[in-house]
């Protein structure tokens, strides 16, 4: 009788909280389905999601040497439950002069579990020397 007094206690409060519930392993984002795509200085990145439950926002995360501390957020997409979504990096070629970029997305949890990371990709870009330059040129001249 106890037993069942606390197992009812127990989907009560479950039912009341209505907070999804995120297993430890949940896997959000397919792993076969990130991909990274440059047309010129832009590189656009998508992915597949398999289960968005609890999600708060992907983060969109570049390095220009693939080392963990060098990942910086340069981005974030709200969950829409669209289950395939896309950022369009571009700034990539302003940031550095560096030709390869790494990228990975960080899904971010609106509960307390742990934000869970894509393994990274690898792309390089090419942008020709004379937009390069017209774009320093370019921005001399802002106020």
């Amino acid at each position: 009788m106890k037993m069942r007094t606390n197992l009812l206690l127990i989907v009560t409060v479950i039912l009341l909280c209505r907070v999804p519930l995120i297993a430890q392993d949940q896997q959000v984002i397919d792993p076969k389905s990130l991909s990274l795509t440059s047309d010129g200085p832009d590189v656009k990145i998508s992915w597949q999601t398999l289960d968005e439950t609890g999600v708060k926002e992907f983060d969109v995360m570049r390095s220009s040497t693939g080392a963990d501390n060098d990942f910086r957020q340069i981005g974030s997409v709200a969950p829409l439950h669209a289950s395939v979504y896309f950022f369009i990096d571009h700034s990539a070629f302003k940031k550095t002069v560096s030709s390869t970029f790494y990228y990975k997305i960080t899904t971010v949890f609106s509960t307390d579990h742990a934000p869970v990371t894509t393994a990274e990709k690898e792309i390089e870009i090419f942008v020709s020397s004379v937009r390069r330059t017209w774009g320093s040129i370019k921005s001399m001249f802002r106020f």
